[in-house]
């Protein structure tokens, strides 16, 4: 394990959490998420406060997040498919 101090790319903190390195799955994935937002941006109007992160082409395999983060980051779902009212 290496000293060197890792911030998650979603919060831009350095905590006690876990510190994850991408996958190439993962990095993926997140690349994918944020090129779509760009596309959609009115459909990604949330309150998730991760719907407006961007990650560089210079994002690798190096960097890293929280699994909470990622989780958060990677949630599917428009504001309204939370709403109990949305069943038929």
């Amino acid at each position: 394990m290496s000293d060197v101090s890792v911030k998650c790319v979603f919060c831009e903190k350095e905590t006690g959490d876990r510190i994850k390195k991408f996958t190439p799955e993962t990095l993926k994935k997140c690349m994918t998420i944020c090129e779509y937002r760009k596309v959609k941006p009115d459909l990604r109007k949330s309150t998730n406060v991760y719907a407006t992160v961007e990650l560089s082409e210079e994002t690798s395999l190096n960097d890293g997040y929280h699994a909470q983060c990622y989780k958060l980051f990677t949630r599917r779902g428009s504001p309204g498919s939370r709403r109990s009212g949305n069943q038929l």
